[in-house]
């Protein structure tokens, strides 16, 4: 599968950080959605049934977090992989989904790209039943 075939949603709340990382995944050959929040971000994975990765930062005010939101991810579209970005915070036990993958900031961008290459491929394409059963949920 090649990059251009992977779609990520990127979720910051930080515009500036949000336009690297998206323009980093899109050079790599990523479709990048891009989120401010959460709650858009909750929005913008039930219309759609084509997200590879989830891409977070943890602290997005107000609202959900990006550790809450990387676990609501995982349980409802079990098939989407999350990679979960901060600058300021570690992850704890239980944080983090299992399977997921924690980069602190500043991260380079041939790490990001070559994290959430490797997420991807991990997890493989989402499966069309994954989105008809989850996407009610949200």
């Amino acid at each position: 599968m090649s990059g251009s075939e992977r779609v990520v949603l990127c979720v910051e709340d930080d515009a500036i950080v949000r336009m690297f990382v998206t323009d980093a995944l899109a050079d790599a050959g990523f479709h990048v959605l891009e989120a401010g929040s959460a709650a858009e971000a909750l929005v913008s994975l039930a219309a759609r049934g084509d997200v590879h990765a989830l891409v977070t930062d943890v602290d997005m005010p107000p609202g959900m977090n990006g550790f809450a939101l990387a676990h609501r991810v995982s349980e409802q579209w079990p098939g989407i992989a999350v990679v979960v970005l901060s600058g300021c915070l570690s992850p704890s036990p239980g944080d983090l989904p299992p399977g997921s993958t924690f980069l602190e900031k500043p991260v380079s961008e041939a790490r990001l790209i070559a994290e959430v290459t490797r997420a991807c491929g991990a997890r493989g394409a989402p499966q069309a039943e994954d989105w008809n059963q989850h996407a009610d949920a949200a």
